[in-house]
C-alpha cells in the first residue's frame, strides 16, 4: 500500500483543550501529536477499563509518552476531572484514548458509559471524527488498518452542560459525513465512467441467466451496451427512457446502455396498475421504454404502451454483427476508458447531475419518483460496500425486481462496480429454481424481501447457504419467525436494512445475532429488540431532538424527532424541493441506545410532551379505557388522545376525543386525573379536555387520522374562543 495520506478538516484548538477522538491507533496517535503542536504539548488520558491495544501501548512506552491512568468506577468523576484541569493548566492538550470495544459499524469505539462521564462535568470537550478509507472500492470506508487515507476532524468545542454525550456522538457522525463527501469514488463521481471502468476491468466476469443457464462476459455485456446507447441516441431526444423488463442480463444491458448514451433509465413497475402507469409517464415526461416482445407476452395484464413507443432490445441485439462485437471486444481489449468515451460518444456530466430515477412508496393512490444523482447512487453504493464488505470477482443473486430502489444498489450496481458473476432470474418466488441456483454457483451475496426470502427457506437444503456472506433483507422488517429459522435451520445470519424512500441507500444494515448453541432457547435475540435498527451506514448522521423544543439535542436513550442527514438524501420528489434543508424529519419518535444504535418508538403523532414529560398515547388511552369501562377489544375505537400545542407551557396539552361522552361536564376530566393517580400512573396522561365526537377520523389502515382530528379540534376551540 502507498503512504498514509491525511487530511485534516476544521480548526485545530490552540489553547490546551480536552480532546477525545472517536477511534484511534499508532498512526492516528502520531497524526494527533503533530497536529497539536509535538509530543511535548500532549497528555494522552487511559481508562482502565477501556486500555488500547498492545501495539499502541508499546507505541506510549517507546516514546515515552506523557499521560494518565483513570478508573471511574472506583474514583468517580471528580479526581479525573481534577488530573485533566492540572494537565490543561501545565500548557497540555488531554487526549482521551480508547481501545478497539465497539461493535462493526459504530460510528465510534467510545462507549456511552464514558461520554456520560463528560456529561457530569464541567469540563468543555472537543470531540474530532476520524475516518479511515481507502480509494479503492473493495474497501472504501474502514474502521481498522489497513488504510490509505485518514482523515482528522476537529469539530467545534462542546461547551460543558446537560446531553454532552448526545453533542459528541453528532459531532462523530457529521464527520463521517464529511468523510464520505470526499472520497474520490463521490467527490469526483460518475456512475457511468466507474461503471466503464469496471467493465473493463474485470472482461471475464460474467452474467449467468438462470432460465437457460447462458453466460455472457462483462467484456460482451459492454459491446452491446454501448452499441445499443448510439441508437438509444438515434430514437429518442429525450432525457429519460423506461425500462419494463425483469432482471436478467437484457435488463443490464439496457441500464448501461441508457447510462452510456447520457439518458435516465427508469425501471418501470410492471405490476403497477393503469392509472399508476399513466401516473408515473406523466410525472417523469418519460414516452419511449424498452422492452422484449416475449415479456410483454408474458404480461399481457399490464398496461402497455403503444408498440410504437418500444424500443425492442432483443430485436436491436440481434441486428448487431458478429463482426462487428468482434471488432469492438478487440477495440475494448486494447484502448482505455478515455478512448472509449470519446469514441463512443460518452456523454460528460457532473457528479450532481441525474442519472436514474425511481420510486418512492405510495402517497395513498400512485408511488412518486425521485431523481438520483451520480453523486447519491456512488455514496451509496460507498456506503453498503463498507458494511458489507464484498470481495471482487465473488458471485452475487439478481433476482429482485430492479424497479425497487432496495434491490438497485447491492444487487445491480455493487456487484458491476465489484466485477462479481451475477446470476439473475426473472422472479424471486421461483423458489426451487433460485435455490438451485445459489447451491450450483455458490452465490455468497443475496438481497430479497422477507416474504421471497421465507419462500427460499421452504425449499432449502440445510448446507444451501454455507457460502454466503451477505443475506439482505430488504423493503420491509424481517419477522422473528424468519430470524429464527435462518438461525437454527442453516447457521445462517440474516441482514435487516432498514429504508426510507427519501434516501438512495439503507439507513441501517443489522446483522442479526448468531447461534451461541445447538439448543434453540440459546438463540441470542439481544439485537431483535422491538425498533432497534441498528448503527447507522457510514456518512449518515442524525440529530435527535426534543420533541416540543424541536431544536434542541436531548441526552442519549431519551426519545425525540429523529432527523437524518446525509448525501444519499433524495432531493425532494420530482418536480419539488422537499428536502431543501439538507435534512429529511422521520415521521417516528425515536432514541439513540448506549451503543449508539438507532431505536425507533413509534409514531411522532404517538406521543406528547406534557409539563416537561413524554406521554405514549397508547399506554395512556388504555388506562382511560379502564377508567372509562371501554372493552379494549371493542373493534370499533372509542376514544384518541391527541396531543395540540400549548403555548403556555411550550410543549403540548392532551385532548381526549371520545364516542363514549354524549356530553361532557368539568367532572369528567378530573375525575380522569383522579382516577390515573389512584391506579399509580402519572397525571400528566389525563387530558385537558375531553370533546364528544360520533366517531373517531382513522386511516386506511385502522390507525388514528391525527392531522385531520388537530384541524378538527382547532377548530372547535376557534369557536370557543
Amino acid at each position: 500500500m502507498n503512504a498514509l495520506s491525511t487530511e485534516i478538516f476544521g480548526k485545530v484548538p490552540t489553547r490546551p483543550s480536552f480532546i477525545i477522538p472517536s477511534r484511534v491507533d499508532v498512526e492516528v496517535v502520531r497524526e494527533l501529536e503533530q497536529a497539536l503542536g509535538g509530543r511535548d504539548r500532549v497528555a494522552w488520558m487511559v481508562e482502565n477499563s477501556l486500555r488500547p491495544g498492545t501495539e499502541l501501548m508499546q507505541y506510549m512506552q517507546e516514546t515515552r509518552s506523557t499521560g494518565f491512568f483513570t478508573a471511574l468506577a472506583s474514583s468517580g468523576p471528580e479526581p479525573v476531572v481534577q488530573q485533566v484541569r492540572r494537565m490543561l493548566d501545565s500548557g497540555r492538550h488531554v487526549v482521551f484514548l480508547c481501545g478497539n470495544v465497539a461493535s462493526a459499524g459504530a460510528v465510534s469505539d467510545v462507549p456511552w458509559s464514558f461520554l456520560r462521564f463528560a456529561d457530569s462535568t464541567s469540563l468543555s470537550v472537543v470531540p474530532v471524527g476520524v475516518s479511515m478509507y481507502n480509494d479503492d472500492m473493495a474497501a472504501p470506508m474502514v474502521a481498522r488498518a489497513p488504510y490509505g487515507r485518514l482523515l482528522l476532524h476537529f469539530m467545534a468545542e462542546e461547551p460543558a452542560g446537560p446531553s454532552m454525550a448526545a453533542r459528541v456522538f453528532a459531532a462523530w457522525q457529521e464527520s463521517t459525513g464529511a468523510a464520505l463527501a470526499v472520497h474520490p469514488a463521490v467527490h469526483e463521481a460518475s456512475l457511468t465512467e466507474a461503471l466503464l471502468h469496471s467493465l473493463l476491468r474485470y472482461p471475464h466476469a460474467e452474467i449467468v441467466d438462470g432460465v437457460d443457464d447462458s453466460r455472457m462476459t462483462y467484456r460482451r455485456v459492454l459491446v452491446y451496451a454501448l452499441t445499443l446507447s448510439r441508437r438509444l441516441r438515434h430514437y429518442t431526444s429525450g432525457k429519460r427512457l423506461g425500462i419494463i423488463l425483469p432482471p436478467g442480463k437484457l435488463a443490464i444491458i439496457a441500464n448501461l446502455a441508457c447510462l452510456f448514451a447520457g439518458i435516465a433509465p427508469l425501471n418501470v413497475d410492471y405490476t403497477a396498475t393503469p392509472e399508476a402507469f399513466h401516473h408515473l409517464c406523466k410525472e417523469s415526461g418519460i414516452e419511449r421504454f424498452i422492452a422484449t416482445e416475449a415479456f410483454i407476452h408474458k404480461k399481457n395484464s399490464f398496461c402497455w404502451p403503444s408498440q410504437r413507443d418500444i424500443i425492442f432490445i432483443d430485436k436491436e441485439l440481434l441486428e448487431v454483427s458478429t463482426s462487428h462485437l468482434r471488432f469492438w471486444e478487440l477495440l475494448s481489449s486494447w484502448s482505455g476508458k478515455s478512448f472509449l468515451t470519446s469514441r463512443v460518444g460518452i456523454p460528460s456530466t457532473t457528479p450532481d447531475a441525474e442519472v436514474m430515477l425511481g420510486f418512492t412508496v405510495s402517497d395513498g393512490t400512485n408511488a412518486r419518483l425521485v431523481s438520483y444523482s451520480h453523486r447519491m447512487l456512488m455514496a451509496a453504493a460507498v456506503q453498503m460496500q463498507s458494511r458489507m464488505a464484498m470481495g471482487r470477482g465473488e458471485v452475487s443473486l439478481c433476482a429482485q425486481p430492479l424497479y425497487r430502489t432496495e434491490t438497485l444498489v447491492p444487487s445491480l450496481l455493487l456487484p458491476l462496480l465489484l466485477g462479481h458473476n451475477v446470476v439473475t432470474y426473472p422472479s424471486p418466488t421461483a423458489d426451487v429454481r433460485i435455490n438451485t441456483m445459489i447451491r450450483q454457483h455458490k452465490v455468497q451475496h443475496i438481497a430479497m424481501l422477507p416474504e421471497h426470502a421465507q419462500r427460499l427457506f421452504t425449499s432449502a437444503e440445510a448446507e444451501q447457504f454455507s457460502a454466503i456472506r451477505n443475506f439482505l433483507i430488504i423493503g420491509e422488517k424481517a419477522p422473528d419467525s424468519l430470524i429464527r429459522e435462518a438461525l437454527m435451520r442453516y447457521r445462517l445470519t440474516l441482514c435487516a436494512c432498514c429504508s426510507v424512500p427519501e434516501f438512495a441507500a439503507p439507513l441501517t444494515m443489522e446483522y442479526q445475532a448468531s447461534v451461541q448453541a445447538d439448543d434453540a432457547a440459546q438463540v441470542s435475540h439481544h439485537r431483535q429488540l422491538a425498533g432497534n435498527l441498528g448503527c447507522l451506514l457510514p456518512g449518515i448522521y442524525l440529530r435527535v431532538t426534543d420533541l416540543a423544543q424541536r431544536d434542541a439535542v436531548v441526552a442519549p436513550d431519551y426519545p425525540g424527532i429523529v432527523r437524518l442527514y446525509g448525501p444519499t438524501l433524495v432531493r425532494g420528489l420530482l418536480g419539488k424541493d422537499d428536502a431543501a434543508d439538507n435534512h429529511y424529519t422521520a415521521p417516528y419518535l425515536g432514541r439513540l441506545n448506549e451503543g449508539g444504535e438507532l431505536c425507533i418508538l413509534g409514531p411522532v403523532d404517538a406521543f406528547s410532551k406534557v409539563r416537561g414529560e413524554l406521554v405514549p398515547h397508547d399506554r395512556a388511552e388504555a388506562a382511560l379505557c379502564s377508567l372509562l369501562k371501554i372493552n379494549p377489544q371493542d373493534s370499533t375505537r372509542r376514544i384518541a388522545l391527541i396531543g395540540m400545542p400549548d403555548g403556555a407551557s411550550g410543549g403540548h396539552m392532551l385532548v381526549l376525543l371520545s364516542t363514549v361522552h354524549k356530553k361532557v361536564i368539568p367532572n369528567d376530566t378530573v375525575a380522569l386525573y383522579y382516577g390515573l393517580i389512584n391506579m399509580k400512573l402519572s397525571p400528566q396522561w389525563a387530558p385537558k379536555q375531553i370533546l364528544a365526537v360520533p366517531s373517531i377520523p382513522l386511516l386506511a389502515d385502522g390507525s388514528v387520522n391525527y392531522e385531520f382530528c388537530r384541524r378538527g379540534i382547532q377548530s372547535v376551540l376557534r369557536a370557543g374562543k
